[in-house]
């Protein structure tokens, strides 16, 4: 399996097998603790991982976005990232944007390993959830911009909706300034859209 990025670069998918073996677990983690880092909990997703690195994380991997953005916080050697979230994020930022040049978006999370996802959980003195799709890589968190400036959660929840169309999920939490949204199988919301 590869990923085609529309230039001459093309990534290498490889088992998960492979990613252990290459990054080795540390003494102080147990086998499960370093097999579960990079845990794919969904079938949505994909289970072959990306190796990320100094020389590959600024590549563009389609008009707006670069490897390095979906990186997992507490930098890992391998991601996950689906095709269909980069097709569906590249949509998002052309439905804000007349001039393709003057758009973008900030990732704040992507890819996330589990440690990183369990970090997260744990600052907020939550429960990390199991079956995140962060975990799989075909979940952000993300702000959408145009020559205005940030585009209002309203108005990028909105636009998810009719994007997704039933076949992903969309999260809004007003403590923060991104929007989750998801290419899950399904259709999830987790509250409406601010107004």
């Amino acid at each position: 399996n590869i990923i085609y990025t529309g230039d001459d670069k093309v990534y290498a998918i490889i088992p998960l097998t492979k990613a252990l073996k290459n990054d080795l677990c540390t003494e102080k983690e147990s086998e499960n603790d370093c097999t579960k880092k990079y845990k794919d909990p969904n079938p949505e997703g994909m289970s072959g991982l990306i190796e990320i690195n100094t020389a590959n994380e600024g590549d563009k991997i389609s008009t707006h976005l670069t490897l390095g953005q979906f990186k997992s916080n507490g930098f890992a050697p391998y991601l996950r990232i689906s095709l269909t979230l980069i097709v569906a994020i590249e949509k998002l930022i052309a439905a804000f944007n007349a001039d393709p040049a003057t758009g973008s978006a900030r990732i704040e999370s992507g890819y996330r390993t589990w440690i990183s996802h369990k970090a997260i959980y744990d600052k907020k003195g939550k429960t990390p959830t199991e079956k995140s799709y962060h975990l799989d890589g075909v979940a952000v968190d993300l702000v959408v911009s145009n020559s205005k400036g940030d585009v209002p959660k309203s108005d990028v929840c909105n636009a998810l909706k009719i994007l997704l169309d039933k076949n992903g999920g969309i999260g809004v939490e007003d403590s923060l300034s991104s929007m989750h949204f998801d290419m899950r199988n399904s259709s999830w919301q987790d509250n409406p859209c601010p107004k």
